[in-house]
């Protein structure tokens, strides 16, 4: 990154009171590249207020809403605007606030799900290729340096042409936990803000982590989706049968009524020639495995790994764990090597490593489709071309 100069930050949401938006502003600034200096952290202004505090950014920067934010950021001198802003709200506000900032010349990472409606990915992806500004849409998981390092096995041709792939995501948050009530309330639990929440909220991640380690599309897939919480207004549990474009079959399931899971992100990819195996809880192993041999485990931050994982991926030596935040801190890190770009009056990488405006759409065509497919009285349902 040829700038001299830390890039500066701005969040939407993510204040005192919110998990993800935490996990964002520590990995953003985990490597000494970024630094937090705007925000509007909550649509309460009390918390809004208090974050802003507690994060000690100066009192003009701490915004009460996103559209205050945009009007004085704009106004700003260049060499003092935020150079990017990280989008943590809930999902039916993701659209129109990527598409403010944009068009006021900053980039924008977003969580994910992109948007509501499919239309409205179609519309904030046109106006990211009008801009020319990074889009990064946070799947966190594919910046684990072992789910890297499988992508490039497997398209490398390391296990073969690919037959099989088994992707799964169970959780069991929704389930009651002694006395406490279910979680029928807060705003996953709201059909406003899509029908699906089993593939909404943590299927996307699982097609997306197949998506990126073997780039296969996807042709057709059938769907069932349950919701089985007594008044759930969601579905909270899915199975998907895919059919992958050169014959790849596989399952993509989600659940967060799966008792006693936590976090059980995992994926399997069969070839021809092996196999690999990856889980979440356990991201710091990859199994390999070659028909009549034993398995192979594979672990970060050692001279085996492939060569295109950068070295900057991996910030303790091997055996010491690494986790989520530093996940997160490697999509930051491939973002900022754009931002700086483009602040140096260059533009986006085209072999950037993470998520994009692709990606996102993508993600919103898989959610919509197995929607579309759990409705339909057919037996497999065409994935649209994305």
């Amino acid at each position: 990154m040829a700038l001299n100069r830390l890039i500066r930050m701005g969040i939407v949401g993510g204040g005192s009171d919110a998990f993800i938006g935490k996990v964002h502003r520590m990995a953003a600034q985990l490597d000494s590249k970024i630094r937090l200096v705007a925000g509007a952290l909550s649509i309460d202004p009390k918390i809004a207020v208090q974050s802003g505090k507690d994060l000690f950014l100066d009192p003009k920067r701490v915004y009460l809403t996103y559209k205050e934010m945009v009007a004085a950021e704009k106004a700003l001198p260049a060499e003092e605007r935020i150079d990017f802003v990280a989008v943590v709200t809930p999902d039916d506000t993701h659209v129109e606030i990527a598409t403010a900032f944009l068009n006021i010349g900053v980039s924008v990472v977003c969580e994910k799900p992109v948007s509501v409606k499919h239309k409205d990915a179609l519309a904030l992806r046109e106006t990211v290729k009008k801009t020319g500004l990074a889009f990064a849409i946070m799947h966190g998981y594919t910046g684990y340096p072992l789910v890297r390092h499988a992508r490039a096995l497997v398209r490398n041709g390391g296990i073969g042409k690919i037959y099989k792939i088994i992707a799964e995501y169970p959780q069991d948050w929704i389930l009651p936990r002694g006395d406490a009530p279910l979680h029928l309330a807060g705003w996953r639990m709201d059909p406003k803000f899509g029908t699906s929440l089993s593939m909404g909220d943590i299927g996307i991640h699982a097609a997306q982590l197949v998506r990126f380690v073997t780039g296969l599309d996807i042709e057709t897939l059938s769907a069932d989706l349950r919701t089985y919480t007594p008044g759930g207004r969601r579905d909270d549990d899915g199975n998907v049968l895919v059919r992958y474009k050169g014959g790849a079959h596989g399952v993509i399931y989600a659940s967060q009524v799966s008792a006693g899971e936590e976090n059980g992100l995992t994926i399997r990819i069969y070839g021809s020639k092996g196999g690999i195996e990856w889980h979440q809880e356990n991201p710091n192993q990859l199994i390999v495995k070659t028909q009549g041999e034993p398995s192979k485990i594979l672990t970060r931050a050692q001279p085996y790994l492939d060569a295109s994982i950068p070295a900057r991926n991996t910030r303790m030596p091997t055996g010491h764990p690494e986790g989520l935040i530093e996940a997160f801190a490697n999509i930051y890190l491939d973002f900022a090597d754009d931002v700086a770009a483009i602040a140096e009056g260059g533009k986006v990488s085209k072999t950037h490593l993470y998520p994009d405006i692709e990606d996102a759409v993508f993600g919103k065509t898989f959610v919509d489709t197995a929607i579309e497919s759990n409705k339909s009285k057919e037996k497999w349902t065409k994935f649209p071309k994305v």
